[in-house]
């Protein structure tokens, strides 16, 4: 069940990835992608925010990516309203970095985060969208 928005990774459609693991929805490869970029930049925050803030970032991006491939498995709805929580949870760690200023999270920085995180929360809401859709259609078939 891919909500296919025509997003075209740079990351995860490649031969070799497809052979170790399965096509995934647009909404978790962005994801992804949005963690590869946030590794890079939470690597620059000052030393003393190394096991609080920029941990807590990549522990909130991986967590919506493991709600999402949860919930591709599964197709279990929870998935998606854990990963669009953990969205929010992300929004605001990201949001902090900006606000203190640090480097790895200037305004240009902040502004393509901002930009990713909508689209992201576009996905995981058409996903969630289309699951209540099909729930309404099987209860008029029933």
């Amino acid at each position: 069940m891919e909500l296919n928005t025509g997003y075209q990774s740079p990351y995860g459609n490649d031969e070799d990835t497809l052979r170790m693991d399965y096509k995934h929805t647009d909404a978790y490869q962005m994801t992804y992608d949005l963690s590869v970029y946030l590794h890079k930049k939470v690597a620059t925050f000052p030393k003393y925010e190394k096991f609080t803030l920029q941990k807590d970032i990549r522990e909130t991006v991986d967590d919506i990516m493991d709600e999402l491939e949860m919930y591709e498995k599964t197709k279990v709805a929870s998935h998606l309203y854990a990963a669009d929580r953990n969205k929010s949870k992300l929004v605001r760690k990201i949001r902090l970095a900006h606000d203190l200023k640090y480097s790895g999270m200037n305004n240009r920085s902040y502004h393509y985060v901002s930009e990713q995180l909508g689209y992201i929360g576009g996905c995981i809401g058409g996903l969630i969208k289309k699951v209540k859709e099909e729930k309404n259609k099987q209860r008029n078939m029933g």
